[in-house]
């Protein structure tokens, strides 16, 4: 029995067999930015604006004020025009994620999977800001650093979130303390979760954003094996595990013991059998989702099984939606569990047939950026497996019918991540270890 990956089992390319154990050299990245008030210097919120000793300037931060980007000074090139990949850096090693500072126009941070290297890229130049290397591991294909998150008022608190497996497999949130914008120390980790895995190597999901609530989230996979053979309903069934769900937290606050406080509206606000962590449910693998900068809405990419892939669509605000694994594939039943046919799930918006070449989807953006305005509300996504970009068009919470396109050839290897800068322009990247900037060619 052959069972699917995420987009780090790709290379080389081989398929996991139940039992035997999974290989993989390379791993791809997701984008890290986050939602609260834009502190650019040309933002469009009406901050007042700081700068600090290492050149990034901040303002007040407050919730629920979406991240609009500035275009006055770019040069938009008109029509939809062919799109390349300019390079960025390359050869860091298995890079996992990308994530941006709010204010901060000159660095781009990336993390890599084996040894545990936050970079922090600038001017082109790659520099090590710190390792994790003494506290994960990475024995596995789809383990070791996975994902990071920058707070939004970073500039004054250096507040930084990472989330890693550990050797019994289970997964940790912590947060980390910089000293400054180009350094921190490992000494300054405090875990703030441990997930119970269940000794299962794969599906860890694996993405920590901050949305436009100012809220941390976490996104996190079924538990691992094939078929989420957990019980009578599957762990993302479930709703007593943190499995298989979107996990969200307010990391400035701390209440019952945790070093962390609850939002007062998440799904056990509809229904208290939810622990109080969990948001939405009924995920397989959701390795990489963003939010829509202008909407707040969210985008989810969810890696199948056997038969399909699929991006969710969440309208800001919701909450308790349940995305269907494992009752469900794509749009189709998968296992008809007794409770099943009780359930109300949320469709996707797309669904990727695996006959057609998708192994691993790739979580995207909504376009929002000024260069390429024919673009503009456009999704882009991708798969561990196509060797390609693409997109559509998205209209009245709809896929719009024919849209849906390769619009650029990926160098370098498989993509398995993307990114947003300050301005909405997007980053992916790949297998191969580089990181690219999506231009106009």
């Amino acid at each position: 029995m052959w069972y699917r990956r995420s987009p780090l089992e790709h290379s080389p390319r081989w398929f996991v067999a139940c039992g035997l154990t999974l290989f993989a050299v390379w791993l791809g990245a997701g984008c890290g930015g986050s939602s609260r008030a834009d502190v650019d210097a040309d933002a469009t919120t009406g901050s007042d604006v700081t700068q600090s000793a290492d050149g990034v300037q901040s303002a007040d931060v407050t919730r629920d004020i979406l991240d609009l980007p500035n275009c006055d000074r770019v040069t938009p090139v008109e029509g939809e025009v062919t799109l390349a990949a300019e390079l960025v850096v390359d050869k860091l090693g298995s890079l996992v994620d990308i994530a941006f500072v709010r204010g901060d126009r000159e660095r781009i941070y990336l993390a890599e999977r084996q040894q545990g290297t936050i970079w922090v890229v600038k001017d082109g130049v790659a520099n090590e800001m710190g390792s994790l290397k003494s506290v994960i591991n990475a024995s596995g294909g789809e383990q070791g650093f996975l994902s990071l998150a920058f707070h939004p008022d970073f500039v004054n608190n250096r507040k930084i979130y990472v989330y890693y497996t550990v050797s019994n497999a289970d997964t940790k949130l912590a947060e980390l303390t910089a000293t400054d914008a180009d350094h921190v120390d490992v000494s300054t980790l405090k875990v703030l979760l441990t997930i119970d895995e269940g000794g299962e190597s794969n599906h860890n999901g694996g993405a920590l954003r901050f949305g436009p609530d100012g809220l941390l989230y976490l996104s996190t996979g079924d538990g691992g094996g094939g078929g989420d053979a957990h019980g009578p309903i599957g762990n993302a069934q479930r709703k007593d595990v943190l499995l298989g769900k979107m996990l969200r937290f307010d990391v400035d606050g701390q209440a019952d013991g945790k070093l962390y406080a609850i939002p007062p509206n998440n799904a056990f606000s509809v229904d208290s059998d939810f622990l109080p962590e969990i948001l939405h449910w009924g995920l397989r693998n959701p390795w990489r989702y963003s939010f829509d900068r202008v909407t707040g809405d969210l985008i989810i990419g969810d890696v199948g099984q056997n038969t399909y892939e699929e991006l969710d669509w969440v309208p800001a605000g919701s909450v308790a939606l349940n995305f269907g694994w494992r009752c469900r594939e794509g749009l189709h039943s998968y296992k008809d569990d007794t409770h099943c046919g009780a359930e109300t799930f949320t469709e996707p918006i797309l669904e990727l047939p695996q006959d057609d070449g998708f192994h691993a989807v790739v979580g995207g953006y909504r376009y929002r950026g000024c260069r390429m305005p024919a673009y503009q509300g456009q999704i882009f996504y991708s798969d561990a497996y196509i060797g390609s970009v693409r997109a559509f068009r998205f209209e009245n919470g709809a896929v719009v019918p024919g849209s849906d396109r390769s619009v650029l050839s990926v160098p370098g290897g498989s993509l398995v991540s993307f990114g947003e800068d300050h301005q909405g322009e997007l980053y992916f990247v790949t297998l191969g270890g580089g990181l690219y900037r999506i231009v106009p060619q």
